[in-house]
């Protein structure tokens, strides 16, 4: 496990190195664009990959009560996958400024452990088969529920305070769309997160049969990848500007 981690800590010093190259030449511009689609499509359809997915490759109907419990079917890997790819992703990110860089760091760290460090095992699902987590800590769940806010908290501290000071140079009724709805997002994702606590602290699921927690996630990833999307410039890209 520890020669693991270091070569793992390795991989990642050296995509950064070449991800923050000075060097501005086209190619490198097109890679980070190219990154910041990946990770927005990931967000959008994290959770419908995961329940259509394990909807579709067994026989059990049921939606789980959240997006982490789906680390106990048979969508685990594509759940521990994508976070994953998100971290390696925001690790590599370089911003504008040393606080953009700490904004995605702790993001970065904190969807590792949402990953490697699950939450608890619900048996009232039949669909959750009892998994034994490759890492094992005392208050699992908690840490794993911290983390996961944490790493929501980052990503929207970000759109709010970072996404509108990008490409600050630009002006036009484009930037002003994106920086609308960086702020849409960011105010979201907070919402959203508050009221998944809400959700989880009163026990909704329990009382009403609906999963709550798992649509609140959904959403507030939603916002997260829609941000990046729009970073990209998917949305409302700067062409119109000069007509």
């Amino acid at each position: 496990m520890l020669l693991e981690f270091y070569d793992m800590v390795s991989f990642f010093q050296v995509i950064k190195s070449l991800v923050n190259k000075n060097n501005t030449s086209s190619p490198e511009i097109i890679t980070v664009k190219s990154f910041q689609k990946i990770i927005g499509f990931l967000g959008i359809f994290l959770a419908f990959f995961l329940m259509f997915g394990h909807l579709i490759s067994t026989d059990c109907m049921e939606v789980q009560p959240s997006i982490s419990h789906y680390y106990y079917t048979n969508m685990r890997d594509l759940f521990i996958g994508n976070l994953f790819v998100v971290a390696v992703f925001l690790y590599c990110y370089k911003g504008y400024n040393a606080w953009d860089n700490l904004l995605t760091n702790i993001a970065s760290i904190s969807a590792f452990i949402v990953a490697l460090v699950p939450t608890y095992f619900d048996p009232h699902y039949k669909c959750q088969k009892d998994i034994i987590p490759l890492i094992v800590i005392p208050f699992q769940e908690y840490v794993h529920l911290a983390a996961a806010g944490v790493f929501l908290f980052a990503l929207a501290i970000l759109c709010i305070t970072s996404f509108p000071q990008s490409d600050r140079h630009e002006k036009g009724i484009s930037k002003n769309y994106r920086n609308t709805i960086y702020l849409i997002c960011g105010w979201s994702i907070i919402i959203f997160v508050v009221l998944d606590g809400l959700a989880l602290f009163f026990r909704l699921e329990q009382d009403f049969g609906f999963p709550f927690v798992f649509v609140c996630e959904a959403i507030a990833m939603i916002c997260f990848g829609v941000s990046w999307l729009t970073k990209a410039k998917v949305f409302f890209p700067d062409k119109d500007i000069n007509l």
